[in-house]
């Protein structure tokens, strides 16, 4: 369990790094809001999965990890929204 947390945590670290997401680039910004907890459940199922403790079907956890991802993406819209069309 400890390893998938730190693969997630270097992931995030990685991937902030790499594409620098900021309200200025809203792009890059959701899709580390989306990947950073999607990629996080996801290592955090399977390390569960290899250990045999998970007796969920596939479905069930990876549709837990994209909703994760899901959320955070809601997150993100809430942080930098989509810009409002002047009339």
């Amino acid at each position: 369990m400890l390893l998938a947390a730190f693969g997630g945590g270097v992931l995030a670290d990685v991937l902030l790094f790499v594409s620098k997401p900021s309200t200025q680039r809203v792009g890059a910004l959701r899709v580390f809001a989306f990947v950073t907890p999607f990629v996080t459940y996801l290592l955090y199922f399977l390390a569960l999965n290899l250990a045999g403790g998970v007796v969920w079907r596939i479905h069930m956890w990876l549709g837990v990890a994209f909703l994760a991802g899901v959320v955070g993406l809601g997150l993100s819209v809430l942080l930098a929204p989509p810009a409002i069309p002047e009339q």
